[in-house]
Parts: C-alpha cells; sequence; structure tokens
C-alpha cells in the first residue's frame, strides 16, 4: 500500500497557525487522507496528532525555501507520495485522486490575471524561452505533489535554481519578500517549463477564491486562497468549512 505525506509549514503570527489547523482538519475531514502530516513551525504545534518539527530560522527566507529545503529536517523516504500545501489551502474533496495518478511530479497552475503573472515569472527565462513561454500560466509553488523517488533530486534542482537567479532584479510588490517568495516562485517556474524536471498538470482540481470568475467545479480538489489579506483569510477558510462539513452530515 502507498505511504503518504503531507507537509506545511507555518511561522510568525496566530493567522497562519489557525490556517493551518483548518487546512488539517480539511485535509481529514473533507479530504479523507489517511498519511502522515508534518507541520514545520517556530512554535509548538498540537494538532490530530501531526508530527511536529520546530525550527527557529535564522532568516526570512527559510521559512520560503522550506518548501525545497524541508529534507535537511525530515527524512522522507520512507513516502511513496510527497505532497507540499500552503496553510490558506482548504481540501474540498478526497484528495486521493492527487496521489493515485501515477504521475511523478503534479504543478498547479494560477489564472494568470492577479499577483504572480506568467509574464513576472518569465523573469528567469532565457530570451528565447521567455517569447515561447510567456503566454503561460503561472505555476503556484504553495502546493504540488512529487513521488519519494523523485523527490531529493526535484527539491535539489528546485534549491539550486533559486541560489542561480537571486541577482535577478524584477517588479515586486515586498522588498522584503522580493528575495525569498519571489524566487522561490520563479525558479519552480523555470524548471518546469525549461523541462529540467519532467512534470504534468491535472485540470480544474484547484481553484483560487480570490478569482470570482473561477467558479466552483466538482473536480476542485483544493481551494487556495492565495494572496488574500493574512487576517481575513481564517474566517473564510473556516466557514467554508463549517459550509462542507454541514452538508457531509445531511449526506
Amino acid at each position: 500500500m502507498s505511504k503518504q505525506v503531507v507537509y506545511y509549514t507555518a511561522f510568525g503570527s496566530n493567522p497562519y497557525y489557525q490556517n493551518a489547523k483548518i487546512s488539517i482538519q480539511s485535509l481529514i475531514e473533507l479530504g479523507k487522507f489517511n498519511g502522515d502530516i508534518v507541520v514545520f513551525s517556530d512554535k509548538p504545534f498540537e494538532y490530530f496528532g501531526v508530527i511536529n518539527i520546530l525550527i527557529q530560522p535564522d532568516h526570512f527566507s527559510k521559512i520560503f525555501e522550506l518548501r525545497y529545503i524541508a529534507g535537511q529536517y525530515f527524512d522522507f523516504s520512507k513516502y511513496d507520495k510527497i505532497m507540499y500545501l500552503d496553510t490558506d489551502i482548504l481540501v474540498v474533496r478526497p484528495i486521493n485522486p492527487l496521489f493515485e495518478n501515477g504521475l511523478d511530479f503534479i504543478y498547479f497552475e494560477e489564472p494568470d490575471y492577479y499577483f504572480l503573472t506568467g509574464s513576472i515569472s518569465s523573469i528567469f527565462f532565457d530570451w528565447k524561452t521567455r517569447l515561447t513561454k510567456i503566454y503561460k500560466h503561472s505555476i503556484n509553488a504553495g502546493q504540488f505533489v512529487v513521488s519519494g523517488k523523485l523527490y531529493p533530486k526535484m527539491m535539489k534542482i528546485w534549491e539550486q535554481n533559486v541560489d542561480k537567479f537571486r541577482h535577478r532584479k524584477a517588479p515586486v510588490f515586498n522588498w522584503k519578500i522580493k528575495k525569498t517568495w519571489f524566487y522561490d516562485q520563479g525558479a519552480l517556474n523555470y524548471i518546469i517549463r525549461t523541462n529540467l524536471i519532467e512534470a504534468e498538470k491535472i485540470y480544474g482540481s484547484i481553484r483560487f477564491p480570490i478569482c470570482p470568475w473561477q467558479y466552483t467545479k466538482k473536480s476542485h480538489i483544493l481551494f487556495h486562497y492565495a494572496a488574500f489579506p493574512v487576517q481575513l483569510v481564517p474566517k473564510l477558510m473556516q466557514k467554508q468549512l463549517d459550509k462542507r462539513l454541514k452538508l457531509l452530515t445531511k449526506e
């Protein structure tokens, strides 16, 4: 039987920890997930029996880097499938389809209309690649699924390309985030769009609720509240979770 793990990173103020608890509850109760759950955090985190890895980051960037350097703090080698989720993601349907498709790496695209656009991500491309890839939707690094056999290689390539492009200049909204989160996202776009890693996407499996034109489909498994004001997200996630749990009890 396949062994699976989902990991999160929760650092900083209380909303991130609230989000993590809501997301984990949705993962278990709506996502029907019964594998291991790991939470990397800077404060003790006890919830639904998760494995908690305490880290005191020595730099702001470490919070974002944990997406691809988590293997330095936890042994993922025993898992067949590994999934990363941002804490502001609600799992709304059984999550097994994202694990049981035989693919080694699954990524998720954003609607290409806000915040981190495909054209900004393409700042990492050479000019020829940029001309051919600029139209592509941006790949959101807040969730991905990777096989256990590919995980070490995938994370190493991701880390190498973040380091490779740290010197690139690009327009972003927050100077502090510029050298961390932006390069994390951009490097993932680069390695997938230039086929450094063979990857697939599953259509219709994710919704970004901040885009009203992205209506809910029966195929949606994840709701990612990306770019919402941090203080609002827990309330919105909790409201959606309560609504769906209530519907579940009526079935």
